[in-house]
């Protein structure tokens, strides 16, 4: 999820967090936004928002729905430990995060793609409001809270973050996404040993994930100065 950081020895010995964190908030905002569902197009957007607002006759998701889901994960998750090469890996994580934003809840799926058009068109009170029914009408659903934590994060909401965050590992431990958005939330802080632990336990989970090579060599040369 994360783009290239370090290219060469000079860089490597001019690594500067904050480079890194805007690099990476701009991916996390693209990934956030367009990555996991097809990009509306200004007639499909209008239509979006113009479509009937979701009903409370289905405010729980199915367990067999749930079963189901936590079955096609497991089964996408050993696929991902064993995949010869990144692109076969990528594209199996790129089916993870389409299996994260399946809730199994129609009222859940529209007002996730509800926030999504909004964060892509700047609209962040409207992507928290349609986020906050989510997390009340499917508290379980833990791609609820992190697509929220995405969204702290983005508008520098750290405190937040960190707290949905950790709502979304309590529902879904494997969420490497949610462990890079907390290591990134350290990094902003200087808490080297903490995004280390994040980052190493993300990559643990998925090890295509992008610039693991470059990034957690640097992150653990500055942790080692800092106490446990």
């Amino acid at each position: 999820m994360m783009m290239a950081i370090v290219r060469s020895p000079a860089e490597a010995r001019s690594w500067n967090p904050n480079i890194v964190l805007r690099g990476l908030r701009c991916h996390v905002l693209l990934m956030a936004c367009f990555a996991m569902t097809p990009v509306a197009t200004p007639a499909v957007a209008e239509t979006a928002k113009s479509e009937q607002e979701p009903s409370s006759s289905s405010s729980v998701i199915p367990q067999a729905c749930a079963d189901k889901q936590r079955a096609k994960l497991d089964r996408l998750f050993t696929r991902l430990q064993g995949a010869p090469n990144r692109s076969k890996g990528e594209a199996v994580v790129q089916e993870i995060w389409r299996t994260w934003m399946t809730s199994g809840n129609t009222d859940v799926d529209f007002l996730m793609k509800q926030a999504q058009l909004a964060m892509s068109e700047g609209g962040i009170k409207e992507a928290y409001g349609a986020l906050d029914r989510v997390i009340k009408i499917a508290p379980d659903y833990a791609e609820g809270w992190n697509k929220r934590a995405t969204l702290s994060f983005m508008t520098g909401r750290y405190t937040d973050s960190v707290r949905d965050i950790q709502e979304t590992l309590r529902r879904e431990p494997r969420h490497f996404g949610a462990l890079a958005g907390l290591g990134m939330i350290y990094m902003n802080g200087k808490n080297w040993k903490g995004a280390l632990k994040a980052f190493e336990k993300a990559a643990e989970i998925n090890p295509w994930l992008r610039n693991r090579d470059q990034l957690i060599p640097e992150l653990r040369k500055r942790a080692g100065g800092q106490p446990l």
